[in-house]
């Protein structure tokens, strides 16, 4: 299960992933940040995994096929977990984008949100 949060606005993504993630959910999350890449070129994205039990089959693939087509296309990734399964899967992830990509602590959300988003929240 997924929701962009209410931070989502211009050059700058904002989701929470939840339970498992789904093909259904990658239908709905992929036409938006390519809406958000389209218009900006590059966007930032904070990713908060909150009783993250990750993806469907389908669902890791749809995941990978996103991330390969849009290597270049992310300036920031922050993922806020709190497993550690999911900070080594930040750093698993690192391959897959030109990004800076950095992992936080749940306690740390807020200052990941303010490095992903530049300040601005």
């Amino acid at each position: 299960m997924h929701k962009f949060l209410a931070e989502t606005q211009g050059d700058f993504a904002a989701v929470e992933c939840s339970e498992k993630l789904t093909d259904i959910d990658f239908q709905v999350i992929t036409p938006e940040l390519e809406t958000q890449i389209e218009e900006y070129h590059k966007i930032a994205l904070f990713l908060e995994l909150k009783n993250f039990h990750g993806w469907t089959g389908s669902a890791l693939w749809a995941d990978t096929k996103f991330d390969l087509k849009h290597h270049n296309d992310f300036t920031r990734i922050a993922i806020v977990g709190d497993k550690k399964w999911e900070e080594w899967l930040s750093k698993l992830w690192k391959p897959f984008t030109s990004a800076e990509l950095r992992y936080y602590e749940a306690s740390e959300r807020k200052m990941a949100m303010s490095w992903a988003s530049g300040g601005r929240f």
